[in-house]
């Protein structure tokens, strides 16, 4: 997640990861350490949709303009709405590297039908459909892994779109993101027996 003063043009990273997820949370801080002013600290939250409590820990960057070309990669900010429009950059394959589809699956990806396939999804609602259509392409261009891309409805409704790496793709991307993954989210990733690696 990226935030982004108007006013000011700076951008800073913040990271935010339920109890479970603290590894990652932590991980994601030792790379970023440099780079913050105060280490993660713990909240929890009340959810009105749920109306549950959720706990969890965060921590956020300084607000650097070393940040500037990268968010404004990913984001336009839309006046009219005051708000940040995210999406995928034209010119992702030049960035998307293993370890950078590795953090992306383990912040937004998931197995498919956990114990009946080996398929796994990456979730980009957030994104429009020609952004996920760029990042399709980019797959397939620096990897030579064939994504497809899903709906995903919601009451009826069309919300957005994700990626969805088949069973035969399967094998192929684990052994991509093997190399970068957190311990706590290798449960994500599928074994290639319709499991996951956290089954090992």
């Amino acid at each position: 997640m990226s935030t982004y003063s108007p006013t000011a043009r700076t951008w800073r990273y913040r990271a935010i990861q339920k109890k479970d997820h603290q590894e990652y949370l932590f991980h994601k801080y030792s790379i970023l350490e440099n780079l913050c002013g105060s280490p993660p600290s713990f909240s929890t939250v009340f959810d009105k949709r749920t109306q549950k409590n959720y706990s969890r820990y965060l921590f956020n960057t300084l607000t650097f303009s070393k940040f500037n070309a990268l968010g404004q990669a990913f984001y336009s900010y839309d006046p009219s709405l005051k708000l940040l429009v995210k999406d995928v950059p034209q010119n992702i394959a030049k960035i998307l590297t293993p370890r950078a589809v590795a953090y992306m699956y383990m912040d937004d990806g998931s197995l498919k039908y956990y114990g009946h396939s080996n398929a796994m999804r990456i979730c980009c609602e957030s994104f429009s459909k020609e952004g996920v259509e760029i990042l399709q392409a980019a797959m397939w261009q620096n990897f030579q892994i064939n994504v497809s891309l899903t709906k995903r409805n919601k009451n009826g409704v069309l919300i957005g779109y994700r990626l969805a790496i088949h069973e035969a793709e399967s094998s192929k991307f684990c052994e991509l993101v093997r190399p970068y993954l957190v311990e706590c989210m290798k449960y994500k990733v599928s074994d290639g027996k319709k499991g996951s690696l956290a089954d090992k």
